[in-house]
């Protein structure tokens, strides 16, 4: 038994050695950075457009929008989703003026839009080819309308012997017209 000692140190310190050396190659790092640039990308939504404040039956107001890819390296796409709407003079909604079932407020369309634009299935006009860098939209819209037969007017209402007029104001009496649009570009891998 005495002659085992000897050997069993030396067994263990064998062990030691090979787990010392293990553990030095599991130790050994190495840092390996990778850094990726974007693409430069940057489009420029512009529109012209000045808020009318008497805003009346036959009024065309002008009012367009466009859309540059500017200073980008990449190409673009281009939707654009237009709501609208009216607020009375408090800030609450209300209708949108009708006759006949049809609206009196309209967003005038660009002549020809449709060789450019094209409507989805979810109400989002797409510019049909990608811009290139340095490259604008056509106009989509050149105006925003109120029909001549708009009646912002209120009523007037007579008495049964047609001796006294009554006037009612209209909702639509220092109400507001609202045409939101959301512009969305996005960049895309050619």
């Amino acid at each position: 038994m005495k002659n085992k000692k000897p050997l069993f140190a030396i067994a263990g310190i064998a062990a030691l050695a090979v787990i010392s050396a293990t553990t030095a190659y599991y130790i050994n790092s190495v840092v390996l950075p990778n850094d990726f640039k974007a693409a430069d990308y940057q489009a420029e939504t512009t529109e012209s457009f000045v808020s009318p404040s008497d805003w009346k039956p036959c009024d065309v107001t002008p009012k367009t929008i466009s859309v540059k890819n500017k200073n980008s390296n990449i190409n673009v796409t281009v939707r654009i989703k237009f709501e609208d709407y009216w607020k009375d003079r408090n800030g609450n909604d209300i209708p949108d003026l009708t006759l006949n079932g049809q609206k009196l407020t309209s967003i005038n369309f660009h002549d020809g839009y449709e060789n450019y634009w094209e409507l989805n299935s979810e109400g989002w006009y797409v510019y049909k080819t990608a811009l290139a860098p340095g490259a604008s939209t056509t106009p989509l819209i050149d105006s925003v309308s109120l029909s001549c037969d708009a009646n912002l007017a209120g009523t007037v209402s007579y008495s049964a012997d047609g001796q006294t007029a009554v006037t009612s104001d209209s909702p639509y009496t220092n109400a507001k017209y609202h045409v939101k649009a959301t512009v969305i570009t996005s960049q895309i891998a050619e």
